[in-house]
């Protein structure tokens, strides 16, 4: 069945298999090889879920963009410990893109994958944290995310650590001896 625009209907290009938790319908209009993906995905793979969440979200590679199915897989890579799937299902939740605009999940996303060392989740902490936005203003926290981030290569991140000390907004505690 195709629509008024003569796009296939949703419907006939998924069919719905189930995972371990989670049921998830296989897109029918991919290619042979990004079926292979898809199975590997599937079968629990967290690299290939990553790598489909990124393809969903980018809409590359003939996958149509869909934000919805870029979540849903990004969420089960970053489950697995996959970093970059977790910063960017904080971008999502940032962005309101594929599911409803929440700052706070955005931002306990980008703590998971901060935890595993993904320097632009350090960065946007960083940012939370010298803004006071999603969070209490603590530059000292932003420090330490802009440090971490800057060690990732992040160059905005160095100069962020700069004006926070150049500028004295760091809190030194006494030391109690």
């Amino acid at each position: 069945i195709e629509m008024a625009d003569g796009e296939p209907n949703e419907y006939d290009v998924l069919q719905t298999v189930s995972t371990s938790d989670v049921a998830m319908d296989r897109d029918l209009t991919l290619s042979e090889d990004l079926k292979e993906l898809e199975e590997k995905a599937l079968a629990g793979l967290p690299e290939a879920q990553h790598d489909l969440g990124s393809l969903y979200l980018a809409g590359q590679g003939g996958v149509r963009q869909n934000y919805e199915r870029s979540a849903l897989w990004f969420r089960m890579a970053a489950e697995q410990g996959i970093g970059n799937a977790a910063y960017n299902l904080g971008v999502l939740y940032q962005q309101g893109l594929g599911q409803e605009q929440d700052l706070q999940r955005a931002l306990d996303w980008y703590r998971r994958a901060a935890q595993l060392g993904h320097p632009e989740a350090q960065y946007n902490l960083g940012i939370a944290y010298i803004e006071g936005v999603g969070t209490r203003y603590n530059p000292n926290m932003a420090a330490a995310f802009f440090q971490e981030a800057a060690c990732g290569g992040i160059g905005e991140a160095a100069y962020n650590l700069g004006l926070i000390l150049e500028n004295g907004y760091l809190v030194m505690y006494p030391s109690e001896e």
